[in-house]
């Protein structure tokens, strides 16, 4: 039995970067930090979309807002794991002698 060559399949390549290197080395962390939490209201606010227009039947395909609702659960969760991990640093640097 011969399996033919599957036709339609490419590798998905990286995006682009948007900025060139040299701008991204000057980023501080609180602009990394500004754009990972706007880029988690921005998801949330996408999930809320999908969820009212499932609501009003606007949506038809569940998947989509089942997918959107567990992107934003993950965005959120990733969010407080990052906050904790932060508070966690600042109070170990606080508990140090000088």
């Amino acid at each position: 039995m011969e399996v033919g060559r599957i036709s339609g399949f490419s590798i998905p390549r990286p995006a682009p970067l948007s900025e060139p290197a040299e701008t991204m080395t000057q980023a501080t962390f609180s602009d990394f930090l500004g754009r990972a939490l706007s880029s988690v209201v921005a998801t949330d606010a996408a999930d809320k979309q999908t969820g009212f227009g499932t609501l009003l039947d606007t949506v038809s395909d569940i998947h989509t807002a089942t997918i959107a609702a567990q992107e934003a659960e993950i965005a959120l969760n990733l969010t407080l794991q990052i906050r904790n991990k932060i508070i966690e640093a600042y109070q170990e640097i606080m508990r140090m002698q000088i």
